[in-house]
């Protein structure tokens, strides 16, 4: 039987269930906004593929670089988004390449490689500012003789998490093949990575510093952490491997692990100076010293040691688990040196060449195959 309510105490009812629910939602509200702030980023779309071929044309956009190539690096860089991948044809592209480059992200890389299988070659420079997280592998750089005198053949100025990988540098006649700097406009270089290079004949002449690199580390105090693993470095018979101290004392580098590298034919295996700190050198072969000292060479007495201290004042430097041969020292730190770079010799071998010095096939035999690049 149907029986009429009251209508009074359906308006209470009804108040009150209103009230209830409302308070309800200013309790619940708190947690909501809370869950909307700690909600994790959705993953950003796939980039696009940039295509580059000698027989390309640079008048095509970015929308249609996928079917219809451009025709130079250049152009693909500046083209580049986070997330896209630039993908290179084999061929020589004749330049510099690497102005005007746009910073990736951490869940959305830029990526510029070879296309499987294909030698690409940039003859030139390749020159990179602010490069965060761009991964650039395969790409290999040599000297363009149309350009004199250049202080650099790949340079990485600033950026946080990117990557040089898998490329042949070779042929400068400045102070480095591949140099890593800073400047106030890009900021210091952090949590970097240079591996499975091939980086050699630094050709310079002249100069009375014996400072002529295959890698040049200048990037900061304040900069890192970075990584220098298992590339083959040979022929900076006027300076090192690599040097990890600027110009003067107010340039240098920090937080830098030097390891399973295999370094032969330079004055110096690795160079660490000035304020430069916690330069870890591990796990390397370093090998058959040779000196060719210019002309009117300063402290080239120096360069009696696989790794020097040059006025060292920075502190945590060290050498560890490191084999030597042809050096008659490990480690040289000159007088005025405050904090020496520490270590000991780990193990003197006299390894066999199967290869001669080449990138291609260069390989050690017996317990040299212990240390350095193909440990």
């Amino acid at each position: 039987m149907l029986t009429r309510r009251n209508p009074r105490a359906l308006f209470l009812g009804l108040a009150t269930a209103a009230a209830s629910a409302a308070a309800a939602a200013l309790m619940a509200a708190p947690s909501q906004a809370a869950s909307a702030k700690t909600a994790p980023a959705t993953s950003p779309a796939a980039g696009r593929t940039i295509l580059v071929s000698s027989e390309g044309h640079d008048g095509t956009t970015r929308m249609a670089a996928g079917q219809r190539p451009l025709a130079t690096i250049t152009k693909a860089i500046k083209l580049a988004e986070p997330g896209d991948t630039i993908l290179v044809k084999g061929g020589t592209y004749v330049g510099a390449a690497g102005y005007g480059a746009r910073p990736g992200r951490r869940n959305a890389p830029i990526r510029l490689r070879a296309a499987a299988g294909e030698r690409v070659v940039i003859k030139g420079t390749l020159q990179l500012e602010n490069a965060d997280y761009w991964q650039v592998s395969g790409i290999n750089v040599t000297r363009n003789p149309a350009d004199g005198r250049k202080e650099f053949l790949v340079k990485f100025d600033g950026g946080t998490g990117w990557s040089f990988l898998n490329a042949e540098v070779w042929g400068s006649i400045g102070v480095s093949n591949l140099m890593v700097s800073s400047s106030a406009r890009n900021g210091v270089p952090r949590d970097y990575r240079i591996a499975g290079n091939c980086i050699h004949d630094n050709n310079a002449v002249g100069g009375a510093f014996m400072n002529f690199h295959n890698i040049y580390l200048m990037p900061g105090y304040n900069s890192g952490p970075g990584v220098i693993e298992r590339n083959t470095m040979f022929n900076s018979e006027n300076g090192a491997a690599v040097k990890a101290a600027g110009p003067s004392a107010a340039t240098g580098a920090a937080d830098v692990r030097i390891r399973r590298n295999t370094i032969t034919r330079s004055a110096a295996g690795v160079i660490v100076g000035y304020a430069s700190r916690r330069i870890e050198v591990r796990n390397n072969l370093i090998a058959q010293q040779v000196v060719r000292a210019p002309a009117g060479a300063k402290y080239v007495h120096n360069y009696n040691a696989a790794v020097i201290g040059n006025h060292v004042s920075g502190s945590g430097n060290k050498v560890v688990s490191t084999a030597l041969s042809g050096f008659p020292r490990l480690i040289n730190n000159t007088k005025d040196s405050r904090t020496p770079v520490k270590g000991a010799l780990t193990r003197r071998l006299t390894p066999i060449y199967t290869a001669g010095v080449s990138c291609s096939g260069y390989k050690i035999s017996g317990a040299a195959a212990r240390y350095g690049r193909f440990s």
